[in-house]
């Protein structure tokens, strides 16, 4: 049979505690570890979202910006062919006047259309 005297009882005791106290405090840094993990992703995580929003936002307002201007282009280059067709008499020694006279034309004809179309509404 086995016999243990009460010494190598004892020592063994303590072997297994200190083992067990070992093995506790590697498995609880691990989790610790991976919570901070956890807490870092989040925060990369949140980062991201708040990048891509502002982002959203930046091309949202460059959009709202190039209609706005390209409605004020067009309103100037209506009020040049208008100008064109109204106020130049000889467009025969300048092909760009004579486009914008052109232009002219098409654009009363459209405001005509138009104008017709809102009294019949």
């Amino acid at each position: 049979m086995l016999s243990i005297s009460i010494a190598e009882l004892a020592t063994l005791m303590v072997i297994l505690a200190l083992l067990g106290g070992i093995i506790g405090y590697v498995v609880g840094a691990d989790r610790a570890r991976q919570a901070g993990n956890q807490d870092a992703l989040d925060a990369l995580r949140q980062e991201l979202d708040d990048y891509r929003h502002g982002v959203s936002a930046h091309f949202q307002e460059t959009a709202e910006l190039m209609q706005q201007m390209t409605g004020n282009y067009r309103t100037l280059y209506t009020h040049l062919a208008q100008g064109a067709g109204a106020l130049c008499d000889t467009l025969d020694g300048d092909p760009r006047l004579a486009a914008l006279q052109r232009e002219s034309r098409a654009l009363a004809g459209e405001a005509a259309v138009a104008s017709g179309a809102s009294r019949s509404a």
